[in-house]
């Protein structure tokens, strides 16, 4: 079950311009998503280095990048 946050929550996907790891301007595009899952099981690909599962209470606590602290907010679960 996948259901795209457009355009209940927004009208279109975030952008953002931000420096990469290797310090070079890079353009982001957000693709946001609610999904259910059969299995907390998740395996990292080519593109993630690391995976891991947070309750929503838990927000707060990690690191994020301010386009994912800009969808939280914009969801009420920070």
């Amino acid at each position: 079950n996948i259901k795209n946050i457009c355009p209940k929550y927004r009208e279109a996907p975030r952008e953002s311009v931000t420096k990469n790891k290797h310090n070079i301007d890079t353009h982001y595009i957000f693709l946001e998503y609610f999904c259910e899952t059969e299995s907390d099981d998740i395996t990292p690909s080519d593109d993630i280095a690391e995976l891991e599962w947070f309750d929503k209470s838990d927000l707060n606590k990690i690191q994020m990048t301010p386009p994912s602290i800009e969808m939280y907010k914009e969801l009420g679960w920070l």
